[in-house]
């Protein structure tokens, strides 16, 4: 294997991890505006309750009625958004994934000699045990240093 072609592998690998990643830190907010959501729900019901029970201090107990409604309005939008990004890095994701193993496939095709009988990653991890550990470092450290520019 060519060196363009690990090089176009380590890319499809270092772009399936930043999907990897993104999809992480967007089911982590989701889960984050979920839970928020569900606190606005609960503070919504108290004070409904409050409101309705409420003798001289009913003019506060609507007025926070209403802020807290419209808190768990707007929670509901940006739930409903960022479940939108869930989603669409979920498909990054497969698609990064998808892209690797077809680059993966097609370029580990016939060039190791082995009759198609050996797994992808026994024949990758063959491609990484011949390649010099001074190399296999500097792509380490330059994967390491792409991650966190993006």
């Amino acid at each position: 294997m060519n060196v363009a072609t690990r090089l176009r592998l380590l890319e499809h690998a270092r772009l399936a991890d930043v999907a990897d990643s993104a999809l992480t830190r967007a089911e982590s907010k989701h889960r984050t505006i979920l839970d928020a959501r569900e606190d606005a729900f609960a503070d919504l019901g108290h004070w409904q309750h409050a409101a309705s029970t409420a003798g001289d201090d009913y003019q506060h107990a609507a007025l926070t009625l209403q802020q807290t409604l419209a808190t768990y309005q707007q929670l509901s939008d940006t739930e409903l958004a960022a479940a939108g990004r869930r989603r669409r890095a979920a498909t990054a994701v497969r698609t990064a994934h998808d892209r690797f193993a077809q680059a993966w496939s097609t370029a580990a095709a016939g060039h190791l000699g082995d009759g198609g009988h050996r797994t992808a990653t026994e024949r990758l991890l063959d491609e990484l045990a011949s390649m010099p550990p001074e190399l296999l470092r500097a792509v380490s450290a330059i994967t390491v240093q792409s991650t966190y520019v993006l």
